[in-house]
């Protein structure tokens, strides 16, 4: 609200409701989390691989995919 703030023991704090910058967060790290589990899931299902096994393959290509496109790996 352009840097202005209502005073805790303000009246009309009683009608201000709302998501909380930590709610936000946290919300979007479910999100990320769930999506992330998904993927490790499926890719673990369609490669007859063990969930951790999956999830270290998709965090090794993750990683040899980043260094690609930086340039550091060819």
């Amino acid at each position: 609200m352009l840097g202005y703030r209502f005073p805790e023991n303000s009246p009309l704090m009683k009608n201000i409701a709302g998501a909380k910058e930590i709610d936000i967060v946290y919300s979007g790290l479910e999100e990320i989390l769930n999506n992330a589990a998904r993927e490790n899931w499926e890719f673990a299902e369609q490669h007859h691989l063990t969930l951790r096994d999956a999830c270290l393959v998709n965090s090794l290509q993750s990683l040899a995919s980043r260094f690609e496109e930086s340039g550091m790996m060819i």
